[in-house]
């Protein structure tokens, strides 16, 4: 994303893209301190098109005036505006990542975005290691917004000599150098787009599809290519009626707020609804070529000007300040990006005045001084993510537990398989019984603490899990992409259970209500999705269909209740963080409260029902800590670790010692 200052030249100077930056990057602030702005995240292609517009001005510039292009000079002066603040910022993003983040994982993502970024590759590595931007591990990444420098780079190492070769390309055929550019440009601009709208998807499920479409430069090149058009024929547009021009340029602030209010991250992007951001910005940077229109005067006053000057910088900052405040401040979610957007601005200016500025006066033929200027940028970032992937690697030699999810249950092929009676049965000597577990992912992650609770009883234990599929009645879960596996296990679940009857089922489940998961939604029995109040009461029915099949059956039933969640998906268990506040109980009590509520019920209307709550056991008072002796209790946002599991076992025991018949213990 090129947010910086193109030369001040006289007669290239256009205040009101200075004025444009300033609005792309004011919305993407706004975005990511959770204003109620869905679609702030169409801000980044203002960025794209602004590029391609300025920088084929600049190049077709010196075109004219020199018959050629000096591709040396060209990215000397990109690494010389891009490179050093770039350098600086990543340099201590990684400092404050040793400090703040997990070695497990997190350190790790950002060691590898960071080498990713100065290497011109951020976004084939966010891409592979952190997937959807929109996911929640995305929300981790304090370089996740350094995604869009790559591809923008990547476009500038194969777009000039492109357009070099598109002029030498008209000479020959005695055309004119527009005619060539033109059509070089058209046919990059329409694959791009074709493949754009072939590679995008919501949910991005795979890297390569995500490196293609929404962090690719191939998947953004169009963008760039519709700026590069409207650099190519700037002279045309700059003879459109000034009344025409007042039009096209409030018609572009209107379409641009249509796209930032109107779209949502559930769309396929970039793709069809990338036109209303890349129309907008069109729009305005055609109508700004003719003369000054309103729009074009109120993006060209000082205030916007100053910021768009400083929006390359503050872009840089304001992301991984959030990501630490956050990391910080969990328990102000809301208050916490907010003020890391504003105090962002103090590095932002400080890396403006003291590094753009200075370097961008320099002349760009010091080649001593360049040489240098590139070890330095390049070489002091690359050292330090080189030194926080090797610290991370060995916990920087601190006694230090790594959080595990890899359960007896996953290692036995109990989650997302057949349920098989030999490798998922756990056996006790003498047992007196069995328990039967039962769910989601949540209830996998509970299994090795209800499997040590049941030894302890002298129990046999079966486990059957699978992802993203609450035990409920059968045909009540609809998934993206209308996998019906979900359903098929259901069935064959609770077939198997009124089979074999164990003494005790226990269900646990993540809440499915009120749209507190991702990707998976409620349906009724007509298979409409449902939400809101609607989704709570097709949940409870359907969990109660459940029960009261099982209790017919003459099968006590647990309702396991998931752990308390956070908003990390990998626990904040930092050098400064190791067993802080993971959540206060009280966001815990009312993220719950709807779904326990419904479960509740199901328990209170059927005899031989049960809930188990874990939350007493989780949280104290007042929060409910990351770790415990070393122990990290999450691995990651929603599922308990093996310790956390265990730490459970007790608790677990004590309650199904106190529903069991006497005669069996």
């Amino acid at each position: 994303m090129d947010v910086t200052t193109p030369t001040r030249q006289k007669h290239a100077l256009r205040l009101d893209i200075q004025g444009m930056r300033a609005l792309a990057l004011l919305i993407i602030l706004a975005y990511h301190a959770h204003a109620p702005l869905p679609g702030g995240f169409t801000a980044l292609d203002l960025f794209f098109v602004i590029s391609g517009f300025v920088i084929v001005q600049m190049l077709n510039r010196e075109h004219e005036r020199t018959g050629t292009v000096d591709l040396r000079r060209f990215y000397v002066r990109r690494f010389r505006r891009l490179t050093p603040a770039l350098g600086v910022t990543i340099s201590l993003v990684v400092v404050i990542a040793i400090f703040l983040q997990s070695p497990f994982g997190a350190q790790q993502t950002t060691s590898a975005t960071a080498a990713g970024g100065m290497l011109l590759t951020a976004n084939a590595v966010i891409a592979s290691t952190t997937g959807n931007y929109f996911a929640l591990a995305a929300e981790q990444n304090p370089l996740l917004h350094i995604w869009s420098l790559s591809t923008e780079e990547q476009f500038y190492l194969i777009f000039p000599s492109l357009l070099v070769l598109a002029w030498l390309g008209a000479r020959r055929r005695r055309w004119s150098s527009r005619m060539g550019v033109t059509v070089l440009v058209s046919a990059l601009a329409l694959t791009s787009f074709l493949l754009a709208v072939a590679t995008s998807g919501p949910q991005m499920r795979w890297p390569w599809t995500a490196i293609l479409g929404y962090y690719g430069a191939a998947g953004r090149a169009w963008e760039f290519a519709v700026g590069a058009l409207l650099g190519i024929f700037a002279t045309r547009f700059a003879r459109m009626p000034a009344r025409v021009a007042g039009v096209l340029a409030i018609g572009g602030v209107f379409v641009i707020a249509a796209g930032v209010i109107g779209l949502r991250s559930t769309v396929a992007y970039p793709g069809w609804a990338t036109l209303i951001p890349v129309a907008g910005a069109s729009a305005i940077i055609a109508a700004g070529c003719s003369r000054q229109t309103a729009v074009s005067r109120g993006l060209s006053s000082r205030p916007m000007v100053f910021v768009g000057d400083m929006s390359y910088s503050w872009y840089l900052w304001h992301w991984p300040l959030i990501v630490f405040a956050i990391s910080l401040w969990p328990q102000r979610p809301f208050l916490a990006p907010v003020l890391a957007v504003t105090v962002s601005f103090i590095p932002a200016w400080l890396t403006y005045r003291f590094v753009e500025v200075p370097i961008r006066s320099r002349s760009t033929s010091q080649g001593q001084r360049n040489g240098a200027l590139f070890i330095a940028s390049f070489g002091t970032p690359l050292i330090l993510s080189a030194l926080l992937a090797y610290g991370a690697q060995h916990t920087w030699w601190q006694e230090w537990k790594q959080p595990s999810r890899y359960t007896d249950a996953l290692a036995y092929s109990c989650h997302d398989a057949p349920y098989d009676p030999v490798t998922c049965t756990w056996k006790s000597q003498n047992a007196r019984g069995t328990v039967f577990l039962v769910g989601d992912s949540t209830a996998l992650a509970l299994s090795d603490g209800v499997v040590t609770a049941d030894r302890a009883l002298g129990l046999h234990t079966s486990v059957s899990t699978h992802s993203q599929c609450p035990f409920i009645a059968e045909g009540h879960v609809q998934f993206p992409d209308g996998a019906d596996a979900c359903a098929a296990w259901q069935q064959s679940t609770l077939d198997t259970l009124l089979r074999v009857k164990p003494d005790i089922v226990v269900i646990s489940n993540r809440p499915y209500v009120n749209g507190m998961t991702s990707g998976v939604q409620l349906t009724d029995k007509h298979q409409t999705v449902v939400t809101g109040p609607d989704s709570v009461t097709v949940w409870k029915a359907a969990l109660d269909d459940t029960v009261s099949t099982l209790r017919r059956a003459g099968i006590q039933v647990v309702i396991a209740e998931a752990p308390p969640e956070t908003r990390y998906d990998v626990p904040p268990t930092g050098l400064m963080q190791r067993g802080r506040i993971r959540a206060t109980r009280a966001e815990a009590l009312d993220r719950r409260r709807i779904s326990f509520s419904a479960d509740d019920n199901v328990a209170r209307d059927i005899p031989g029902t049960y809930v188990f709550d874990p939350l007493p056991y989780l949280c104290g008072p007042e929060i409910c800590p990351d770790a415990n002796a070393g122990d990290a209790l999450y691995a990651d946002a929603r599922h308990l670790s093996v310790a956390g599991s265990v730490r459970l076992a007790g608790p677990i025991k004590n309650f199904l010692a106190s529903i069991l018949p006497r005669t069996q213990l």
